[in-house]
């Protein structure tokens, strides 16, 4: 498996300067009948068996969120619920009400971030991305 990879320029803060930084070249998103046909041809299971399984998990990890729990899902990874608030001066100003923004966040597992870590020793290979190389 290869990923993609591009250079891409920051400006320095502070000078007019640049480095340019290694970065992926994302490809497009995949859409959720790709990763069920990947899924069914990974497993025993129907396209349609895999898109209940899905659904399923989407709908319980909503309703363990909003119940505030985290998940954890093996060595995947845990999802978790951020908030943004407005701060108060007093305890007793703070309610529900100062809340600015939820978030749900994905903590990938210490094996997920090994695996990755791993990448570039062999378990993947990484590539300068066409359109990158031909644009310099």
């Amino acid at each position: 498996m290869a990923i993609r990879i591009k250079t891409i320029p920051r400006k320095k803060p502070g000078t007019s300067t640049f480095k340019y930084y290694i970065a992926p070249d994302t490809q497009t998103a995949l859409d959720k009948a790709e990763f069920l046909d990947r899924m069914e041809k990974r497993s025993t299971m129907s396209s349609a068996d895999v898109k209940g399984c899905l659904d399923a998990l989407e709908y319980e990890l909503k309703q363990a969120l909003l119940g505030g729990n985290s998940v954890r899902l093996g060595d995947l990874g845990s999802f978790h619920i951020s908030l943004t608030s407005q701060g108060v001066e007093k305890k007793d100003d703070a309610s529900a009400d100062l809340i600015k923004r939820v978030k749900v966040q994905f903590r990938p597992s210490s094996a997920l971030m090994r695996d990755m870590q791993a990448a570039p020793t062999g378990k993947a290979r990484f590539i300068q991305s066409a359109k990158q190389s031909e644009n310099g």
